[in-house]
């Protein structure tokens, strides 16, 4: 585990998300997996120490730090890392991203962590993590024509995909479907104006390409 202070780098790109077929990976492949995301250390809750957050600017680029708490301090001890973030498209200035969250640095115990910022990235909320207790890995965040935003994640204890979804930005999330099993996927929302508008596809590693007509129902 690389232990990291997790930044905001204001030169943004896409990241992407699944849809949901009833079919299992093989067994190899699960294998594969259980043995990647295998975690060997119990969960342990940080110290609970801050310090001010950072800020750092490279010429005109800026990155801002988002794992903050209520205050907008930085958690010491905490990391994070795998982050994968979305910018609404009917509104730039509403932004979600969620990350691999480490409570401290003493355990490879990992939860999805997430947060928020309505202000184009200036200032975030980090409301805490996705299920407290539930070690995920994997996060894949994608939005769609509407500003309705998904986040795909693996869950490390029986290594099931699912899909989540926020019609609030980013500020909270619900499960919206299981998805199928497989390794780093990548997602993106079809949001142009064509017959497959608010479609949802995903490229699984060693699967192939899946698609969601539903919006990610199924």
């Amino acid at each position: 585990m690389h232990a990291a202070t997790l930044l905001l780098f204001l030169t943004l790109g896409q990241f992407d998300n699944p849809a949901c077929i009833d079919e299992s990976p093989p067994l190899d492949l699960i294998h594969t997996r259980a043995e990647r995301e295998r975690q060997t250390m119990p969960y342990r809750p940080g110290a609970g120490r801050t310090a001010p957050s950072r800020h750092v600017q490279f010429g005109p680029h800026v990155s801002i730090q988002v794992n903050v708490d209520a205050n907008g301090d930085n958690i010491l001890d905490d990391a994070a890392n795998e982050p994968s973030i979305a910018v609404d498209p009917t509104n730039p200035y509403r932004m979600a991203i969620g990350w691999r969250q480490f409570d401290t640095i003493l355990s490879d115990f990992r939860q999805a962590g997430y947060g928020y910022s309505t202000d184009g990235g200036r200032h975030w909320t980090f409301p805490g993590v996705l299920e407290p207790g539930v070690p995920r890995s994997d996060p894949v965040f994608a939005v769609g024509p509407n500003g309705e935003f998904y986040w795909y994640s693996v869950r490390v204890t029986d290594l099931h995909c699912q899909l989540f979804r926020s019609l609030d930005q980013g500020q909270t999330w619900s499960f919206l479907s299981e998805a199928f099993n497989g390794d780093k996927p990548w997602m993106t929302a079809d949001r142009t104006h064509g017959i497959g508008r608010g479609n949802l596809y995903v490229n699984i590693s060693g699967r192939g390409f899946l698609q969601s007509t539903d919006s990610g129902g199924h």
